[in-house]
């Protein structure tokens, strides 16, 4: 008589061959096989490896395309106004770029001309910064810009967009054998 070191289930051998050896190997392979406990942790899995679309928020995006990037109406309205307060202060019946005259609305931004009011606003943009600008009574430092002539500005390092070059600006630029492009 045989038994088992799992289970202690009592075997006989019969014509010298026993069950024991067939029981003992299914209750290694069911240990082996055992999936782990699930942890009280929450698991987030990944259904699509592709790191732009999990950092953008999978399902996030889907919704973006579903609704051509419109889920906000409400909140692109708002942006829309304010963009046409700050446009009117600078001579323009619409949304237009202060910059190079873009009037296409879709392709505006708001731009701070004070580091003071960039730092206050922190990360805003869009139309909760439209909201915000629209609680503070329209501050007087901000502008509408274009999204080149923004990051223009921001390339520069300085108070304009590289439109407006000065002359020894474009000198240096002809220096190296790179084209100006539109000065205003």
């Amino acid at each position: 008589m045989s038994k088992c070191q799992y289970c202690h289930k009592t075997f006989t051998k019969i014509n010298g061959k026993g069950g024991l050896g067939r029981h003992e190997a299914a209750h290694k392979a069911d240990i082996t096989n055992k999936k782990k406990k699930p942890s009280n942790k929450k698991q987030t899995r990944i259904k699509n490896p592709n790191p732009i679309m999990v950092n953008a928020g999978h399902n996030a995006n889907n919704t973006k395309k579903r609704n051509e990037g419109l889920t906000d109406l409400e909140g692109i309205r708002t942006k829309y106004d304010v963009m046409k307060v700050y446009s009117k202060r600078s001579g323009f019946s619409k949304p237009t770029c202060s910059c190079c005259k873009n009037n296409d609305w879709k392709f505006l931004v708001f731009d701070h001309m004070d580091k003071k009011l960039k730092k206050k606003h922190g990360k805003l943009s869009g139309a909760k910064l439209a909201k915000r600008l629209k609680e503070e009574n329209y501050p007087k430092k901000m502008q509408i810009l274009c999204w080149n002539c923004n990051s223009g500005k921001e390339i520069t390092g300085g108070k304009y967009c590289a439109h407006h070059l000065s002359p020894s600006g474009q000198k240096k630029l002809k220096s190296v054998h790179l084209p100006v492009g539109k000065i205003l």
